[in-house]
């Protein structure tokens, strides 16, 4: 057979599916699974090889099919970003420092509460001593406190805290200010240090952390947003987000106990006077000075007056700090008064031979 003019096999077909040598182009049907090469030029210009049928093509490239060729194009990766991303991406400031460097630079805040800074001395005017306990980080807590106006000189940490005794505890947890980088078992340690110097503790907390401490402290407060396990631990649950609340919850709790302890002193010492009264009149008298119908007619009436003792004003010495019971002033309080109005009783049954019948 005679070689034809550019012919390189001299007009010799190949069997269907044989691969010819490089940069020949294929004739003929390809076999399946066997990979073919694509000659330069014509259909075959990217060289590459052809995959399997069937099979998807590689990413990163376009699959175009020409006639018995294929040819796969470079293309470029598409970065598909939600709406609100792009959005952002629009919005925020870029950083370029060169290659390699700072390219864009995002800047978290979470402020004080409004009005926690004015709050503060109001609550220390009345004697309450506030305390920062959190498990953030030291510089975390310090620039916070900074900014609401606690102090930063005393911290206690975390690890500081671990090593300390209950005893020794006692004593630091009165003198620090800060507590950092603490866990849900170390803030319970704090309350129950503080109680036990005679102290009386509130805590106010919102997340599931604070419930140990919630639950040992003597008074537990938290905002309506706050977990569950927290509202359910809570005494208080503050409706609004706002510190002064709280100053204006002890203004109210401690012109209550001023009240309530007005009623306490002016009943008991007037039962006390009766009952001395009564007692020691029933010796000398042939008859008994009260009934039964009357002492109690007698003890109603003088309830009338006392219900005006619930919104009576209160001096400004009984609000400016936090106040006990004090059952040694009620029992001196009780003799005395009460030993007064028995002597007014006795007065009034030696007058009354006198009047006319």
């Amino acid at each position: 057979m005679h070689r034809q003019d550019g012919d390189p096999d001299g007009g010799r077909r190949q069997p269907p599916g044989r691969l010819r040598r490089p940069g020949r182009a294929v004739r003929g049907r390809p076999r399946a699974g066997v990979p073919q090469r694509l000659a330069p030029g014509g259909h075959g210009e990217s060289a590459r090889r052809r995959p399997p049928p069937g099979a998807p093509p590689r990413a990163g490239h376009r699959r175009q099919a020409r006639g018995d060729s294929v040819r796969l194009r470079p293309q470029a990766p598409v970065r598909h970003r939600p709406p609100g991303r792009r959005r952002a991406a629009r919005h925020q400031g870029r950083l370029r420092a060169g290659a390699g460097g700072l390219y864009r630079f995002l800047a978290f805040t979470d402020p004080p509460k409004e009005g926690a800074r004015e709050a503060i001395p109001g609550l220390s005017r009345r004697g309450v001593d506030i305390k920062l306990i959190t498990g953030d980080s030291r510089r975390v807590a310090e620039h916070v406190a900074r900014e609401v106006g606690l102090g930063t000189t005393r911290v206690l940490t975390g690890a500081q805290l671990h090593q300390l005794s209950d005893e020794a505890l006692w004593h630091q947890a009165e003198r620090a200010e800060l507590f950092v980088e603490v866990d849900p078992t170390q803030k319970e340690r704090i309350i129950l240090a503080l109680k036990k110097q005679g102290h009386v503790v509130g805590f106010l907390g919102d997340g599931v952390n604070d419930a140990p401490a919630m639950h040992a402290a003597d008074a537990s407060l938290c905002v309506q947003q706050a977990a569950d396990v927290a509202r359910e631990a809570a005494d208080f649950v503050l409706l609004e987000r706002h510190l002064d609340v709280v100053r204006r919850g002890i203004d109210e709790g401690r012109r209550t106990f001023a009240n309530t302890l007005k009623y306490i002193l002016t009943t008991t010492s007037a039962n006390l006077g009766n009952m001395v009264s009564m007692a020691a009149a029933s010796l000398f008298l042939p008859f008994l000075p009260l009934l039964a119908g009357q002492i109690l007619l007698n003890n109603f009436l003088s309830d009338i007056p006392a219900v005006g003792l619930a919104g009576d004003s209160v001096d400004p010495e009984l609000m400016d700090r936090p106040r006990r019971w004090n059952m040694r002033l009620i029992a001196r309080f009780m003799v005395a008064f009460g030993l007064l109005s028995a002597v007014f009783d006795f007065l009034t049954f030696g007058a009354l031979p006198s009047l006319p019948t």
